[in-house]
This record gives structure tokens, sequence and C-alpha cells, in this order.
């Protein structure tokens, strides 16, 4: 009996995904045979290639990372440029933030001597066979039989098609599903693929004026830049030109060196930045090329026992750098696939196929739709959007946004199940490496969809008992003429209280108000200074506490939980609050609030600084965490340095954009939540306790003795004459329904978590019970600082950047 042969993949195509396929194939010990077209392994196609770190996690599993890192150059400074050149937004030190981040930097270099370390990691050699382009494939009974140009042929279990956009493998795969049943690839589909830009790249050297180490994106009518930087002076371009129609299929046309100088000659002029342009760069060129950009995903990437990866089966355009990084991902979940479902009749085959698209499918289709929209916006197709989009949003939302839409990008890459991932710590840790996993967009948006319905039903309540004219005399600050005239109507809240000052009742609901009102103070602030808030709403703490006295924290505690569920930071990397603000909190928070809240109770007299203390306490954060800053920074640079040892402490003391991912701020923050937790269930208890012992005190008619609010919404406002008997409930109601706000806050805190895989299921069902129990146990505004002190925990335990080794 003949005995069974290995199985064996025959790979068509050595290029970035084929070499990285044999790779991992090698890697698993599966019988392979690479057949490529040129004569050499590592030919001069192509320019240079940039590796993100989703590629470079799989490389470094293969053990081709160290090589690539040796020969590489990673980016110091990324900068985004007007149509003049000019630098409107600058990420600096981006090899130090992505390494910091994700433990991998990016890294730019000649794309031909990434081949060259894949094809010196390979310890077979012999099954690699140059000038071999494939001609046809046969299927056979128990395997397929792919022929070359050349008249050889070459059998195996499966064929893989890594031969680029204009794949031989994936028009042979159509041929032979035309053979068979219904539900195979449909040929149609060539003729879907989209062509909107042409791009000129290339290689340029010794460039005058071309900042080393530096990236830049300069956009243009029509017309956008992509330059980065790359080993031995290098300069990498793309020159990318918008068509005036849109090409389709067979109609997108090839260009030659006559297409290419021609288009050099219209756009030599053009700023690349301050000082150089494209035509003085181009004329600095090693090598060069025009080529049509594809973009598509094409809806099928297997057949029978043939499939597809890299750019034969998803092409995106290449400003998002994403085409190489996207093929070594395709070609990890293949040999995952393969190694899951292996076996060696056809049904086997297409299981593998589908498992490997089902798991790349999606996200790849997500790049080449977002490629293409980053390209449309750089290259003004919309010109009100790209000018909006450069002269307000580039400015305003800063680094962190930059580097928060790559880390998008990275955390969902793939991995080699079969082998471990190497140690490299980092402060957003990738999908698969979360104690849960990520939900779906969907699920996520009707979550937030159910919140903002709850929030909303909550505002529209809180609006229809709280009203009251602002011309009524309850304070000196309420009755400034152009106060009234701008805001008309304004609720009588917790913060404006004074007149319920009378009797024990009152005193005691002042108290317990005014103790639950320390956590959104100090959440507001907190998520204001966060660095992953940065640009955002959230940003404006300041906004939301002065809001807090005119509207009542009744109404503003349901619209911020709406806004913190749609802007709130996503990665762990967002979660820094800088030293000095923490340190700043409790002091400002004892001067600005504590205080002046025990002077209005001692005194029983109402006090103007007190209606403006959440607003003084956010300017006195701001103004003790920059003395604080100010004072670290003086006696930082007073030190006199006298050894090599100072001089090193001196540079690791100094403020750089990489502190950011230090933990230094989390036992400061923690202490802060701790002291709120401590004070408002202090008197949270104290007022139960009271209001048991105390015989004219019911704590039932206390709290929660007020009209029905339907009611109060169809008897419309308030009568005015009655200013000082509605006092207490109106008070009432301005907590029940920051209550409601700061629950509907804090479930979808937890829920974010949960959502992003932060937490698993079950540590979520938990802390949303202990959350919801510790309301009745400990108060509302007790619990959301618990609640707080856990999420940081949470967070910052994700990174591995500050554990011991």
């Amino acid at each position: 009996m003949t005995p069974k042969r290995p199985f064996r993949v025959i790979i068509a195509g050595g290029g970035v995904a084929g070499l990285s396929l044999a790779n991992m194939l090698q890697s698993v010990d599966m019988d392979y045979v690479l057949l490529e077209a040129h004569d050499d392994m590592a030919p001069p196609v192509g320019a240079s290639i940039g590796l993100m770190p989703n590629g470079l996690l799989i490389l470094d599993q293969l053990g081709c990372y160290e090589p690539l890192r040796a020969v590489a150059q990673g980016i110091r400074n990324a900068h985004v440029r007007t149509p003049e050149g000019r630098s409107v937004a600058c990420t600096e030190d981006l090899v130090g933030h992505l390494e910091k981040r994700h433990g991998y930097p990016m890294l730019f270099f000649d794309r031909q001597w990434l081949l060259q370390v894949l094809y010196k990691q390979l310890r077979h050699k012999d099954k690699v066979l140059v000038r071999k382009r494939v001609d046809s494939i046969e299927q056979l009974d128990d395997g397929v039989r792919v022929w070359t140009a050349d008249g050889d042929s070459v059998t195996g279990d499966v064929v893989v098609g890594a031969d680029g956009i204009h794949s031989t493998v994936r028009r042979e795969m159509r041929r032979l599903a035309g053979t068979e049943a219904s539900g195979s690839p449909s040929s149609g589909e060539e003729d879907g693929v989209s062509c909107h830009y042409r791009c000129s790249f290339g290689i340029a050297q010794d460039v005058d004026g071309w900042p080393d180490g530096d990236q830049c994106f300069t956009t243009g009518r029509g017309h956008s830049f992509l330059v980065v930087s790359g080993p031995e002076r290098r300069c990498y371009w793309f020159m990318f030109d918008r068509l005036p129609d849109v090409k389709l299929g067979k109609d997108i046309p090839r260009y030659g060196k006559e297409d290419e100088a021609r288009l050099v000659r219209r756009y030599a002029h053009l700023p690349i930045m301050e000082g150089l342009t494209f035509g003085q760069m181009y004329a600095k060129r090693i090598t060069s090329t025009l080529t049509p950009l594809h973009e598509v995903v094409f809806d099928r990437w297997f057949s029978g026992r043939v499939v597809l990866v890299g750019d034969s089966a998803h092409k995106p355009n290449p400003i998002s750098g994403m085409g190489g990084n996207g093929a070594i991902e395709t070609a990890a979940e293949l040999v995952n696939a393969l190694l899951s479902r292996r076996g060696d009749d056809v049904g086997d085959m297409e299981s593998v196929g589908r498992e490997m698209q089902r798991a790349r499918h999606d996200r790849a289709k997500a790049f080449v739709a977002e490629s293409h929209a980053v390209q449309a916006l750089y290259a003004f197709e919309n010109p009100l959007a790209s000018t909006v989009f450069m002269r307000l949003l580039v400015p305003l939302v800063g680094g962190e946004s930059f580097l928060d839409k790559m880390a998008s990008h990275f955390v969902g890459g793939s991995r080699l199940k079969h082998l471990p991932v190497p140690r490299r710590p980092r402060a957003i840790p990738f999908d698969h490496e979360l104690p849960g996993r990520p939900v779906k967009p969907l699920l996520s948006w009707c979550v937030r969809a159910a919140l903002a319905s709850g929030m909303g039903l909550a505002l529209l309540l809180s609006t229809s008992v709280s009203t009251r004219p602002l011309g009524e005399p309850l304070n000196r600050w309420g009755q400034l003429e152009p106060i009234k005239t701008r805001l008309g109507d304004a609720p009588l809240s917790v913060i404006r209280q004074g007149t319920a000052l009378g009797t024990d009742p009152g005193v005691i609901h002042i108290v317990y108000a005014l103790s639950q009102l320390v956590s959104p103070l100090l959440i507001y602030t907190v998520e204001g200074y966060r660095v992953g808030n940065h640009g955002t709403l959230l940003s404006l703490p300041s906004l939301y506490l002065s809001a807090m006295q005119v509207l009542g924290v009744g109404r503003i505690a349901p619209l911020y939980a709406v806004l913190a569920s749609l802007q709130s930071f996503q990665h762990p990397a967002g979660r820094f609050v800088g030293p000095d603000v923490a340190r700043a909190l409790m002091p400002a928070l004892i001067l600005a609030f504590v205080i002046p809240a025990v002077m209005m109770l001692a005194l029983a007299k109402d006090t103007d600084f007190w209606r403006s203390s959440p607003l003084v306490f956010s300017a006195t954060t701001a103004m003790l965490s920059s003395g604080l800053k100010r004072r670290r920074q003086r006696r930082r640079d007073g030190t006199q340095q006298t050894d090599v040892v100072q001089e090193k402490q001196h540079r690791q003391q100094s403020d750089s954009p990489l502190d950011r991912y230090k933990d230094d701020d989390v036992p400061i923050l923690k202490s802060v939540y701790h002291y709120a937790f401590a004070v408002q269930a202090t008197v949270y208890l104290a007022t139960l306790g009271y209001s048991c012992s105390h015989p004219d005190v019911s704590l039932a008619k206390l709290l929660l003795a007020t009209p029905s609010p339907f009611k109060v919404l169809n008897k419309g406002q308030l009568n005015k004459g009655q200013v000082f008997p509605e006092t207490p409930w109106i008070s009432r109601y301005d907590m029940g329904f920051a209550a409601v706000g700061f629950v509907g806050q804090g479930l979808y805190a937890i829920w974010h978590l949960r959502r992003l895989g932060h937490v698993t299921s079950k540590d979520a069902a938990v802390s949303g019970l202990a959350f919801i129990c510790g309301h009745v146990v400990f108060g509302p505004g007790a619990t959301l600082a618990g609640l707080w002190s856990w999420r940081e925990s949470v967070i910052s335990g994700l990174s591995t950047l500050n554990r011991s080794r």
C-alpha cells in the first residue's frame, strides 16, 4: 500500500504575503513549495514598505523582528501639512509613543530588504523555486496540480494565491469554480475593482531640506503626498493624484515612464513642506514608478482547494500603510485555520478557507474603506469637509487623537495561535491579550441608544419640575440683567439652596445633597484632564461645573452620562492624568467646596461665594496644578548636576510626552476617590442614622416625598409666588435626577469596560450588581467614587509597562 504523502501547500508568489506564509508553515513543520516568477527572491520591485505593530507582532513570533529592527528606521516626528507645506499638527517621538503603547514601532525601509530577511529565515531554500510563473491549475481527485509557464508542474493539497492584484491564481479559481456548483466565486467581481487614484512612488536619497526621521502627510486639491524617512538618509514618497473619472475593472489603465514624466512635470512645483517641492525630491530619486491604485475586497477568497491571501484578496489604498500588514495577518489566519481543520479532501479545504475569511474579511473591508476616506480627506474631494478638518479638527484634537486612531488599526490584529507572543511591555494590549472578547459595534450602539433614551427622559422630567424664572430674587448673581436676558428660565438647583436652612429636615437634606456633589465635581474634572479626552467636549470640566449652578446637577448628570458614552477615551493609554493635576484635586476640593459649604451651614446663611464654588473648584484645580508643575520644574532646574548619575536622574525627571505611559497618577487619584467615598458615605450613613432616631424626621418624606413629575409636567411651570415652600422638594428632585444620571454614567462605565474587553462578562455583572447595591448601602455619590477607583485600577492594570519583570 502506497504511504500517504505529507500535507503540502503550494504558494504562488514570493512577495511579502508568500514569504511570510512560508515562514509560518515552516514554524509548524508543514510541507510547502513556493513558486516565484522573478529570477530573484528579493527583486527590486516596489519601493518601500511600512511595518506596523500588528504586522510586527506576527513577524516577532517568527523570529524576524530583531533582524528587521536592525535595518529599519523608526519615525520620530509625524506631521500633517497644508497644501502650502505648513505643519498644522505634529506628533513628536512617534517611534517612542508606538513602542510604549504597542511594544513595537512603525518601521519603514526598502521592500526588498524585508524580502531578504524573510527569505534568509527559511531553513530549506530548496522549497523556493524561482522563474516559476503560475500558468494554470488542475483539480485532482486527491489534491491539486499547478502548471507553470515553463511547462513544469507541482502537486499539493492546496494552492495559495499570493500573487498580487493581477492574480493568476484568482483567475484560475474562478475558472475552476465555473465548472462546479452554484455559490462559487463570481467572475463579475473583477469588473467591480475600482481605481480612484494613481500614485507616483519611489525612493530618494540625500534630499536637501528634508529632516531625517520625519514623516508627513501633505494635503492638496485633487492630490496629496505621503513622505516617510528611511535608513541611510532615504525618503520614500507617495504622490497620490486623483483621476478625472473612477475607472473599473479592465478600464483601469497601466502607466509607463512617459506617463510618469508628464505627471512629474505637472506637479513638480507643489510643496511637500516649506522649502521643499516634489520636483526637488524627485530629482534625488534612486527608483520610481507610476501605478494605478486598485481598491477592492473580494467577496470570496477561497473555492475548492484554492485560497487567496494578500493583494489577491484585498487591496487598500497605500496611504494607510496596511497593505503588507494585512497580507501578513491573512497568512497567519490561514495557518491558524489549517492547524484547526487540517485535512486532505475538498470539504476540509473549503472549511479552511471559510474560517480564514471569517477571521479577516470585516477587518480588511474596514481598512479599504477607511484608507479611501483618509485619501479623500487629504485630497479635498469634499472641500468643505477637508477645510474644517485641516483648520479646526487637526489643530484642536492634538496628537493623542492621531495615536488613538492608529491604535484602533493595530489592536484587533491577528496572531499565530500555535506560537507564543514574545513579551514586550506595552500600555495597550492587543485584543487577544484582553481579559474578555470585545463586543461588536452594533450591540454597543444599541446600549448607547438605550442610555440616551433613559437620560433623555430624565432630562425631560427634570425640566418639567425644576424650572423657575431667573428673575426671581434667588441671589444677586441671578439678578444681573445680562444673565436673565440670556438664560431666561433656570432651575432652582441644590447648589443654589440657602432657603431651607431654617428647619431640621431642611438642614439634613442640604447637608446630604451637598455631600453627594463631591463625586461629580471630582469625576468631571478628572475626565476633563485625561489625555485621551483632549479635544472632546469632556475636556471642558468648567463648562459642566458652572452649568451645575445654573441648570442644576439634576440636568447636568444625565447629559454628561450621554456625552461620556459617546466621547470617552477608548484605549488604556488615554487614561493618564498629570500627577500635578491629581495632587491638586484634594486641596482644591477642600478650599473651594468643603470649607465654603461648612461655613454656609455653620452660619446658617447663604453666601455669594458658596454659589460659585463649583466653578471656583475648577479654577483652583487649574491654578494649583500649574503652581505644582512650576515648583517641580524650578526644583529640577535648580539642582546642580555633579556627576553622570545625577545627570541621568535629571533627564528622567524632566517632562516628556512619554510620561503619560507611567502610572504615577494612579495612587494619587485612588486616594482622592477614597477620600470622596469616605466623606460621602459618612454623611449618607449619618443621615440615615439621624433620620431613624429623630422622632420628627421621616427618612421617606425627607428624601422621597415629592409630587409626581408627570403631574407637574401636565400642570406646566410652577406658580411664581411660592419660592420657599417649594424649595425642599425641588431640591429633592434635583438630587433624584442627579442620582439617575450617576446610575446611568456608572452602569455605562462598567459596560464600556466590558465592550472593550477590559473585563470579563462575569466581572462586569458582579461590578454592576455591587454598584446598584452600593447606592442603598453607601449612597450614590460614594458609590460613584468607589466605582471610579475600581475603574482606575482596571484600566491601569492592563498596561504591562510598569510591571516588575
